[in-house]
């Protein structure tokens, strides 16, 4: 892939500079909004097939439709679609709800909080690309307005440029897209269902061990006597436990009474005070996000401040989602919406529990409690009456020993292909935006008449290498990753790049390793956002940036120009 031979400036600052033949329009006038809509007076039982905003994955599209009766549609089901229309999310702009409508059902209808683009004078795959590149999506998400609820006018989005090649080269573009992400998706998708499969597997792995006890093979190892035998715990969620265990309610186990957190504001955001840890800190691994860091003043925090061991269960929201305290996160209080257990250490070990709450036992446990709740919420009387299995002392901790390692190897993989999806969806991104706006031109446009070999291709290693096309078709991948996502420095494990989307806004720079990532800004130099890192790595990331801010600003003004 190749840059087109000359180039002009688009007057659009997202846009940047598009080929010399191309030109800009007003979205509203390559295409109407919102043509089709139902009134109140539609038939009660006329078949609707309706499709909410939840029902919008970025990647992949529509994902689901609900089937109805349009007299038990919700009031917001009014907006109706055609092949070739592309939706966008006119409310919670941030969800960046955007998908093309492709041979959709006869009475498919999308929520009111849709505009409905149905275009006129532009091919309609061509249209749904632009509509879904990254830096027109975050032109909208920066023009909505609301601070819990970011919305824009369908008018906003009508009024926003777009680029247009000739209806040949539309259809070309299109054609490459469809395919080489295509190629992207496919590949995400198994990557996905093995991130399942792992994740299946780990919890079954602990499942085993907590409620079965440990394989003989790592029983023998950690110097446990082998199991007695089974016995039927008395609960249908449990099922058979060794004999010799024990089986305890939450409550009997305790050292101090369960005890809700401070119902306070969270608006501090000072490292010299305890961390106020409230449920959407907790990621999913059970660790606490940099990004979301808040304080509470010593004297509001003093009554709620954890000690290491302690527990935490949310009561509502992510209901369930437990976090394991150690002193290695400073010191920290808890919001109202967790629950704090502090465990009598002489018959349990706290990362028993923790583990117990990764298991399929505690999910099941959970779903009988919600059956029973009008609400979604488990407060603390449900959890003091948990039942728990509690193996003898040492057994525990051999258990937990046995489960930080083997979770551990499972972690790592699954941190790999994370990290791997990550990238495949950067590159997608990417790769989209590249051809959209001109940046770089699919092979088809040079004049091949091969439209099967036109374009370089996004393959496995297995068609690359029965293929004999790898070193073609990697060659042509890196250079649009390098085109669009530059490095500029490697420093120890840390990548810091720009990405060619993110050209319109203020000077900053990407930096990632592993499954960490974060955004700074260059001038002054701080943090924007940041994901997976920990508070000592943004430290060392801040003293890089700051030891490299003239360089960074130089090359960022030299890519922009560029």
């Amino acid at each position: 892939m190749n840059p087109y031979p000359a180039y002009y400036p688009s007057g659009v600052e997202w846009l940047g500079e598009i080929p010399e033949h191309w030109e800009t329009k007003r979205l509203k006038f390559v295409a109407s909004i919102n043509d089709d809509t139902l009134s109140e007076r539609e038939d009660p039982l006329r078949p609707i097939s309706y499709v909410d905003i939840s029902s919008i994955d970025s990647t992949f599209g529509v994902t689901e439709m609900e089937e109805m009766l349009f007299e038990d549609t919700p009031s917001r089901a009014r907006r109706l679609v055609c092949d070739g229309d592309t939706i966008v999310s006119t409310v919670r702009t941030y969800l960046r709800a955007i998908a093309p409508v492709s041979v959709p059902p006869p009475e498919m209808v999308v929520s009111t909080g849709f505009a409905v683009i149905r275009p006129r004078a532009m091919d309609p795959g061509f249209a749904s690309w632009v509509l879904r590149e990254s830096g027109l999506v975050e032109e909208i998400v920066a023009r909505s307005t609301g601070v819990s609820y970011p919305a824009i006018n369908a008018s906003q989005i009508g009024d926003l440029p777009v680029p247009l090649p000739s209806h040949d080269e539309q259809r070309a573009i299109t054609a490459y897209l469809d395919r080489e992400t295509e190629r992207i998706n496919t590949m995400v998708t198994k990557q996905r269902l093995l991130v399942e499969r792992l994740q299946e597997h780990r919890a079954a792995l602990i499942t085993q061990a907590v409620t079965r006890g440990l394989p003989p093979e790592a029983t023998r190892a950690s110097g446990l006597d082998p199991y007695p035998g089974y016995r039927d715990s008395g609960i249908a969620w449990l099922g058979d436990v060794p004999k010799h265990w024990e089986v305890k309610s939450l409550q009997r186990i305790l050292r101090e009474p369960l005890k809700y957190g401070a119902n306070q504001a969270a608006v501090l955001d000072d490292p010299d005070l305890p961390r106020f840890i409230r449920i959407t800190d907790i990621d999913g691994g059970r660790h606490l996000r940099e990004e979301t860091f808040r304080s509470l003043p010593i004297d509001v925090a003093e009554p709620y401040l954890l000690e290491s061991g302690d527990l935490l269960f949310a009561r509502s929201g992510s209901v369930g989602r437990t976090f394991l305290y150690d002193d290695s996160w400073g010191a920290c209080a808890y919001a109202g919406y967790l629950i704090r257990a502090r465990v009598d250490h002489s018959q349990v070990i706290p990362e028993f529990i923790s583990h117990f709450s990764d298991s399929h036992a505690y999910v099941s446990w959970l779903r009988t409690v919600a059956i029973q709740a009008t609400i979604e919420n488990v407060n603390a009387e449900r959890y003091a009456k948990m039942l728990l299995p509690l193996p003898p002392l040492d057994e525990q901790r051999a258990i937990a020993a046995y489960l930080d390692q083997e979770t551990e190897r499972i972690d790592a993989v699954l941190v790999k292909q994370r990290q791997l999806i990550a990238r495949l969806q950067e590159y997608r991104t990417a790769l989209i935006t590249a051809v959209v706006t001109g940046k770089l031109m699919c092979g088809s446009l040079w004049g091949s008449h091969s439209r099967e070999d036109s374009c370089p291709r996004v393959h496995t290693r297995r068609n690359l290498q029965r293929t004999g096309e790898h070193a073609v078709h990697a060659n042509a991948a890196r250079q649009v990753y390098n085109r669009v996502m530059p490095t500029i420095l490697r420093e120890g494990p840390y990548r810091f790049y720009f990405v060619s989307a993110d050209r319109y806004e203020p000077p900053h720079i990407h930096v990632r390793h592993d499954n960490g990532f974060a955004k700074f800004w260059l001038d002054p130099v701080e943090l924007q956002s940041s994901g997976n890192f920990s508070r000592p790595e943004l430290r060392r990331i801040l003293q890089i940036i700051g030891q490299n801010q003239a360089r960074f600003l130089e090359e960022w003004n030299g890519y922009c120009d560029s």
